[in-house]
């Protein structure tokens, strides 16, 4: 809360009791900023995620699969349909060390296990409209409502709801074996990610005085692009544990960030309804002389 009306010392400096609530206050809103500034970090992590888990190599593989177009394996140890243009000596080769067949079935795990285009079996054409407008038109179809519900509702409360909501998407989405599912999940997505934005912004111009919200709106900015960057990490971890435990790594800190925004976030009053109150109070008491 902003502090007004504070009392003096004589010397002109804030009285003790005063200083410590200030610094408290201070305090807190730079919490608020840092938390929701994670929260952004996640919220572009979770979007680009698919792109990082449709690029995890099968280990082994490189340089047998380097430059060979791939298809899909679709938990099935053969029978892909080849990519036009491709070699089938060198299509083959690369679908069976990629399905651990013939001669490497020696090696660890198959790419249905380290990435998600052979484990969700999505076609290029599918991860194009997963990654578009699978996640863009619900995106825009919420940014219909997301404003109102700043402007409205309890603001802590929405932003909770929205965050679970998305985490709760990237976590079904390690249960995807067919696209419809993902588009399911792509689609929950992009609904409950279009309330992040107006609702922390609403909360930030609370917060903070005027003349800092430029350098809180840059803040935020550089979540998204911290958040796009840190998806590129999912590659190694997907290596490392596959592509399903990396979404519900990728969904359970969205509910722990869900949970400490809830019980930690304390709902500001609204600065436009404290000047309609103060000058309803204004009016009356000129209106009684």
């Amino acid at each position: 809360k902003r502090l007004t009306g504070r009392s003096r010392s004589p010397g002109g400096r804030p009285s003790g009791n005063d200083g410590r609530a200030l610094g408290r206050a201070m305090g807190y809103r730079h919490y608020v900023l840092s938390l929701l500034l994670l929260i952004y970090v996640h919220c572009m992590f979770t979007r680009m995620l698919p792109a990082s888990l449709v690029s995890v190599p099968t280990p082994g593989c490189e340089e047998i699969c380097g430059g060979t177009p791939t298809a899909p394996l679709c938990r099935e140890p053969e029978g892909w349909p080849m990519p036009f243009g491709a070699d089938v000596t060198a299509f083959s080769t690369c679908q069976q060390c990629r399905a651990r067949g013939g001669q490497y079935t020696g090696l660890r795990h198959t790419g249905n296990w380290f990435n998600m285009r052979d484990g969700a079996c999505i076609a290029r054409w599918e991860y194009g409209f997963l990654m578009g407008y699978g996640f863009a038109l619900p995106f825009v179809f919420g940014s219909l409502f997301a404003g109102v519900f700043a402007d409205k509702a309890d603001r802590k409360t929405v932003l909770a709801v929205s965050l679970g909501a998305w985490s709760m998407s990237t976590w079904l989405m390690a249960s995807a074996n067919a696209f419809w599912t993902l588009v399911v999940c792509r689609c929950l997505l992009g609904v409950s990610q279009s309330f992040v934005v107006p609702v922390s912004l609403s909360l930030t111009l609370e917060y903070f005085d005027a003349g800092s919200h430029g350098s809180v709106g840059s803040i935020l900015s550089a979540g998204v692009c911290l958040g796009a960057g840190a998806a590129s990490w999912a590659v190694p971890l997907a290596i490392r544990i596959g592509w399903r435990d990396s979404c519900r790594i990728a969904g359970g800190l969205g509910f722990a960030l869900t949970v400490i925004a809830y019980l930690t976030i304390r709902e500001p009053p609204r600065a436009a309804a404290g000047k309609r109150r103060q000058s309803r109070s204004t009016r009356r008491r000129g209106a009684n002389g």
